[in-house]
Parts: structure tokens; C-alpha cells; sequence
């Protein structure tokens, strides 16, 4: 299955779903020297694992010369060890984001630019996709 394939299926079974109260704050002034601020999030869902219904969060942060991305998954009824990839969906196109691998259903990825890490820079609207063989196991859009 193709990811734009699985996209659609998991917009048309309700997969996606933007949680309207952890809803992000839009970019604006904040501090001092005039510095713009980007806030984005989303909750993470998506169809049981082996009987188990899997959930996460992801957040993006962005201010005058940092940015930070972050994503935790837990409930993933998946084997320790089991490594999951974590993807942009921006229209389209696949944007890279990093991996996770899980211990105990939970795995996390925290990505800073202050860390010197490579960031993904996130839009509202882009889909967040945590997979895992190719397949999509939970989305989310930011907003």
C-alpha cells in the first residue's frame, strides 16, 4: 500500500484527527527584540495493533534561530526494539523527521537545533506519520 494510498484510507476511517483544544498557538510576537514564535501540535491516532489502540502527541516549536520536534508514541503493541520511522506529510511530499524505537509500547524522538540536530521545519497543516515496515500506524495533523 502506498502512503498516499493509506493517507486517504486514514482520512476517509477517521484516523486523522486534529484535537481542537491542544490546538497550537499561532505564530506572534513574543519577548522581547521582536522575535517571531511558531507553536504547532497534534494528537497522534490510529487503528489497534494486535488489539491495542496506540496514541501519541507531536509538537513543533519554532523562534528566531532555534526550532525543536518532538513526537512520543506509547500503547504501540509492537515487540521492544521494534524501530518506527516518523515522516512529514506536506502535500505530498515526504519529508524525513527521524525514528523512535519502541521499549515497553513507548518510544520518543526530541530534536533540537540547540542540540545540534537536524530539524524538520514543520508547517501547519503538514501530517505527521509514525510507521513502522512501510505501513502507517498513527497520524496527526499540526495545527
Amino acid at each position: 500500500m502506498t502512503l498516499a494510498t493509506a493517507m486517504s484510507a486514514a482520512v476517509l476511517t477517521g484516523f486523522i484527527m486534529v484535537n481542537p483544544w491542544q490546538a497550537a498557538a499561532a505564530s506572534g510576537s513574543r519577548g522581547g527584540g521582536g522575535s517571531q514564535e511558531l507553536r504547532i501540535q497534534t494528537r497522534l491516532t490510529g487503528g489497534a495493533i494486535n488489539g491495542v489502540v496506540p496514541s501519541g502527541n507531536a509538537r513543533f516549536r519554532s523562534r528566531t534561530g532555534s526550532s525543536n520536534f518532538s513526537v512520543e508514541v506509547e500503547d504501540v503493541n509492537l515487540p521492544n526494539g521494534t524501530v518506527l520511522t516518523v515522516t512529514l506529510n506536506r502535500g505530498g511530499a515526504i519529508l524525513p523527521a527521524g525514528s523512535l524505537t519502541l521499549t515497553a509500547r513507548f518510544g520518543e524522538i526530541d530534536v533540537n537545533t540547540k542540540d545540534g540536530d537536524v530539524v524538520p521545519q514543520a508547517q501547519s497543516g503538514d501530517i505527521v506519520v509514525v510507521s513502522g515496515g512501510g505501513d502507517p500506524l498513527l497520524t496527526g495533523v499540526l495545527r
